[in-house]
């Protein structure tokens, strides 16, 4: 088929005016995930006939597998963060609603009565022990609010609620922990109410999905499961028919720290998950070129399998923004597109779009980034796995590219701020050396 690049040059990638927060989106807050007006389009733009399988190989928070989901496609994809697996299933899984109500309805019965004997007795409520960092953030989980926690944990975890209604009602418990964690009010937040609220609120979008996807087959959610992007091998070779997917930008964002305290209440080792996250600021923190190397690396090796897995002729959409690291702006859609020529995909079209910058999470010390970039590729030839010695290669070039840059700039992310004094410039050049003398040791076969 012909790429229809005058068709999506033609569409408002801004959507703007567009609720970005619809059905299932809204059951937990989610970092920096990417609009879903972005998969749906394409979804529908090139697999307009439904039954089709999309994979998502960082699948995140699900806005891909909704999306694959609402436009009547088998929806499947990995990610590192046990939490992204929870949200991700829960919001792609139609439940019979009329279940949900009455295990609602008894759990809300049963709760009530035990709250009042709690509140007059707390001390004779054990609680859970939950490993949580030392951080100032730790203060909110008093002894009180930890408590009724793990309360409302015990009973989700019991004999009323059971299979995949546990995981529902665990997501409302997680998205108790967010509302905790981010609220400024906190001190005045009734951890009971707050949960009994999101309970109700989702159950009633979850009417609203079982309506929306009532005229078509509502098992169409395949393999959501804790994975490495870098390696699919659980997935046959050509056998998937789009990607549309969102990986994590360099030293933008620490899922890790964001998720930490919801991680430790439903029993996930956050700790882990910080040390095999891609891209993750725990990486490298003495020398963050040597994180950007790193992640090269990893994207060379998680682009590949994308490849492998797609079917000839297949489209795959990459939504990257640029990120700031040292003082330099990475231009992180220009490596996208060249590590995807690299492993054989051939590049159709890069567009930007622009972004709201209240709703993303980088430092305005270094500068915002305002727009983020689709990058489209398709596959027209069969797949070959290439060596490392080309990234090997690319990588030693590129970051040669970025010493003769920062022996010559005042930092390309500095926006109305002074320029970069001479000792830290030094330090810069220093830092940029030793990646480039490290990179095979930190670029390692996984």
């Amino acid at each position: 088929m012909d790429f229809p690049k005058e068709k999506i040059i033609g569409v408002d990638w801004d959507f703007p005016g567009a609720s970005t927060q619809t059905l299932t989106h809204k059951y937990h807050s989610y970092p920096a995930r990417f609009i879903p007006q972005i998969p749906y389009t394409i979804y529908n733009m090139f697999l307009n006939s439904g039954g089709s399988r999309i994979f998502d190989p960082f699948v995140g928070c699900g806005t891909s597998v909704v999306e694959g989901v609402l436009s009547q496609n088998h929806s499947g994809g990995v990610d590192q963060n046990p939490l992204a697996i929870l949200l991700s299933r829960v919001k792609t899984k139609p439940l019979d609603c009329e279940i949900l109500t009455k295990l609602w309805k008894e759990f809300h019965a049963q709760f009530q009565s035990e709250i009042k004997s709690f509140l007059f007795n707390k001390e004779q409520y054990t609680s859970r022990k939950f490993i949580f960092p030392k951080r100032n953030l730790s203060k909110r989980f008093t002894e009180d609010n930890t408590r009724l926690i793990s309360l409302i944990l015990d009973y989700i975890e019991n004999e009323i609620i059971y299979d995949e209604f546990q995981d529902f009602f665990k997501v409302g418990l997680s998205s108790t922990i967010s509302t905790l964690t981010e609220s400024r009010n906190w001190k005045k937040m009734s951890i009971w109410n707050t949960f009994r609220a999101k309970i109700k609120s989702m159950i009633k979008i979850m009417k609203e999905f079982n309506l929306t996807i009532a005229d078509f087959n509502n098992g169409m959610q395949d393999d959501i499961k804790l994975g490495d992007a870098r390696d699919l091998s659980f997935i046959p070779s050509a056998t998937i028919d789009c990607i549309v997917t969102s990986p994590p930008y360099v030293n933008a964002l620490d899922y890790n720290r964001i998720h930490q305290y919801n991680m430790s209440v439903l029993g996930y080792d956050y700790r882990r998950f910080a040390k095999v996250e891609i891209g993750a600021h725990g990486h490298h923190i003495s020398n963050r070129w040597r994180l950007l190397t790193e992640y090269f690396f990893d994207m060379f090796h998680t682009i590949s399998e994308m490849v492998r897995i797609v079917k000839l002729g297949s489209v795959i959409c990459i939504v990257i923004g640029d990120s700031c690291l040292e003082y330099e702006r990475i231009k992180s859609h220009l490596h996208f597109k060249k590590l995807g020529e690299l492993v054989g995909l051939t590049h159709q079209l890069s567009l930007s779009r622009n972004i709201d910058l209240t709703s993303k999470s980088t430092s305005k010390d270094i500068g915002n980034i305002f727009s983020e970039h689709l990058i489209f590729f398709t596959k027209d030839k069969e797949f070959e796995r290439q060596a490392d010695a080309l990234i090997y290669e690319y990588i030693e070039e590129t970051m040669i590219g970025y010493l003769d840059h920062v022996k010559k700039s005042e930092g390309t992310c500095l926006r109305k701020k002074p320029a970069l004094s001479k000792e830290r410039q030094e330090l810069a050049i220093q830092r940029v050396e030793e990646a480039i003398s490290r990179i095979k040791e930190d670029c390692r076969p996984f």
